[in-house]
């Protein structure tokens, strides 16, 4: 059945909503937040770049159906988001936009996991306002009741409770630490993909539980950083308290080596990562059955019957993401 005109306008409409407030780490800045992005343009991304594109996994609407697709996407538009004025971007990242990356670094690698918490953060909220403005809308129309619990209402309920529960998490284990400096809070494990082209980029936030949304959870982040022509890092962060859990979660992957570890990799992203690039080199290599079923497995994150399932992957051989033979 079509849908109807005027609710498809007033979903285009909102979709195109943006948050737009600097996630400064007191919340108190009342500044125009910038374009930055998660990504590093100048160096990560430099190293994945064909023409100055990449690839990304984007969601769009045809036939009237959701449908995630790799697609191009210009490399000073690949990652950004708007979370921080110019003053706190600057304040804040310096040390890794104006250094050399040092592996050992504690405060450059806090601050590469603080900005991908800071785009989750600023992701969340702009979801919860978009849910948020479409209840109010259904409710204005009276599609359903203001007075009494409805489903829309339940979803905005819970995108508002998402969106609490990063902050809560970023507050406590990233802002605080950052203001005292605390760099050893949060803990890295991190090995490197190397004798091969870099073909991959992220920097990305996701729960390592199914809890329900507004509890508190252990995350974990990860970011993949192309740092020459032929050697990508690989670096997951975590708090301190979640490192036993973190240990655990990672352990099939970390014990696995060669192309079995860049496959381990590979699922891990699909089913839970979401902020990553592909370089066109990859993509342009890949079959057409590769390239299916790679967007088929990451839109089961975004269209499984149930986001809070721990359903596992379907794991097929033409997975790895690294794989450009």
């Amino acid at each position: 059945m079509a849908l109807d005109p005027k609710k498809k306008a007033d979903f285009f409409k909102l979709s195109k909503a943006k948050y737009e407030k600097c996630l400064d780490p007191l919340l108190s800045c009342t500044k125009n937040p910038i374009r930055a992005h998660s990504v590093q343009n100048a160096t990560a991304l430099s190293h994945i770049e064909e023409e100055n594109h990449v690839y990304e996994m984007k969601f769009n609407i045809e036939n009237e159906r959701p449908v995630v697709a790799l697609k191009l996407v210009g490399r000073n538009h690949a990652s950004t988001f708007k979370g921080l004025c110019a003053e706190h971007d600057n304040q804040i990242f310096r040390p890794i936009d104006d250094r050399r990356l040092d592996e050992r670094d504690r405060e450059q690698l806090f601050l590469i996991a603080y900005r991908s918490v800071i785009r989750e953060l600023h992701a969340v909220l702009e979801g919860a306002m978009k849910i948020q403005s479409a209840y109010l809308q259904l409710a204005e129309r009276g599609d359903v009741p203001k007075d009494r619990p409805s489903a829309p209402g339940g979803e905005a309920a819970q995108h508002m409770l998402k969106a609490w529960a990063v902050w809560r998490y970023r507050y406590r284990f990233f802002d605080k630490p950052l203001i005292t400096r605390s760099f050893n809070n949060v803990r890295h494990l991190k090995f490197a993909v190397e004798g091969k082209p870099p073909v991959i980029a992220s920097s990305s936030f996701f729960s390592m539980d199914f809890k329900h949304w507004g509890q508190p959870f252990p995350a974990l982040i990860l970011n993949l950083i192309p740092t020459g022509p032929d050697r990508t890092l690989v670096l997951f962060s975590f708090a301190e308290k979640h490192s036993q859990r973190a240990a655990r979660y990672l352990a099939k992957l970390l014990r696995s080596n060669g192309a079995k570890k860049e496959y381990e990799l590979s699922c891990l992203m699909l089913d839970r990562a979401e902020n990553f690039f592909v370089s066109p080199r990859a993509v342009n290599c890949w079959s057409p059955e590769k390239r299916v079923e790679i967007q088929t497995a990451f839109s089961q994150d975004f269209f499984g019957p149930n986001p809070l399932s721990n359903a596992p992957l379907v794991r097929t051989p033409l997975l790895n993401l690294f794989d450009v033979d």
